[in-house]
């Protein structure tokens, strides 16, 4: 098996391919992963990362029969090993325990209409859900003193 480590696209793709379920050939699992990337993804991107992940373990392929609306080609399906499996609960576990670290004052968006520095002093200062209630606030006030101090 080559190297275990799984990369955020091969991760995608697997999560893909158990969607799928038994439609998990190439092109279908190119139309999920186009979709839900919100972007036009190559046939050999993806087929690089189908073959490495069948060559870490992770996934199997089986062909199909012949159809003729193909010109008589077979659909290669993709199903995921227990290692793949195991490789995918390892990466969510591993995200899920490095989200739950993360303090949410870092996740609180600061509004462009406060200067920085007083925004960024109020998010330091301030718990994410007190911060976000005065935020608004902070906001009008700003803006009404020197909104108001700067017409003529």
């Amino acid at each position: 098996m080559k190297g275990s480590n799984l990369g955020e696209f091969q991760e995608i793709v697997l999560l893909s391919i158990l969607i799928l379920d038994e439609e998990a050939y190439g092109l279908k699992i190119q139309q999920e992963l186009s979709t839900r990337l919100k972007r036009t993804l190559s046939r050999g991107a993806l087929h690089t990362a189908l073959t490495r992940l069948e060559e870490k373990g992770f996934i199997d392929s089986r062909t199909g029969g012949a159809t003729a609306e193909r010109g008589g080609r077979r659909k290669r399906y993709y199903s995921l090993t227990n290692s793949g499996k195991e490789s995918l609960q390892q990466a969510r576990a591993l995200r899920e325990e490095m989200w739950s670290q993360v303090p949410e004052v870092q996740l609180v968006m600061i509004s462009n209409n406060l200067p920085s520095r007083f925004a960024k002093f109020f998010e330091w200062f301030c718990r994410a859900e007190l911060f976000e209630e005065l935020q608004g606030d902070l906001e009008e006030a700003f803006e009404e003193k020197y909104t108001n101090s700067w017409r003529v």
